[in-house]
């Protein structure tokens, strides 16, 4: 019993000192630029949509809502049409989640994912600090900043 006593200071440094370092250091899409362009919104009695892009070029993303089916629509723009299902990754300051995705048009470079009016990665999109990411197969990842626009879009479909 006295040998353990007298091994028991260098037992306990040692579990101290062989823990893994935890690291304080944010994802690093948090610490990337936000990708060039502007929000806009566009909306009448029947859709609303948050485009995001660079003016006079076709935009990089659009939040669509179908206030009919009460869906929200995510096309991403791609270099080129896509060719199987995919998915859209979607990473807030919440955390990161994958949906189906699939060409609208087997002719246009758009990737799209709907998810229902309630769906509560919407509000994890709308409330993300400061910006929210989005990525593709076949496009690098979109990081757009987290403006009203999108969270307008979210609300005309939630009624």
């Amino acid at each position: 019993m006295h040998r353990l006593k007298s091994f028991a200071p260098l037992l306990f440094l040692t579990i101290l000192t062989s823990a893994p370092p935890v690291s304080a250091a944010p994802p690093a899409w948090l610490d990337a630029p936000v990708a060039a362009g502007e929000w806009s919104y566009r909306g009448d009695a029947q859709d609303s949509a948050a485009f995001f892009g660079v003016r006079s070029t076709p935009p990089q993303l659009a939040i669509r809502c179908d206030r009919r089916n009460r869906l929200i629509r995510i096309d991403r723009r791609l270099p080129a049409p896509a060719t199987a299902p995919a998915t859209i990754g979607i990473r807030t300051s919440y955390g990161e989640t994958q949906r189906p995705a699939g060409a609208i048009d087997p002719a246009q470079p758009l990737l799209s994912a709907r998810l229902r009016a309630t769906d509560p990665t919407l509000d994890e999109i709308a409330f993300s600090r400061g910006r929210f990411m989005i990525s593709a197969s076949g496009a690098n990842p979109l990081i757009v900043p987290a403006r009203p626009e999108v969270a307008r879009v979210i609300e005309d479909c939630r009624g």
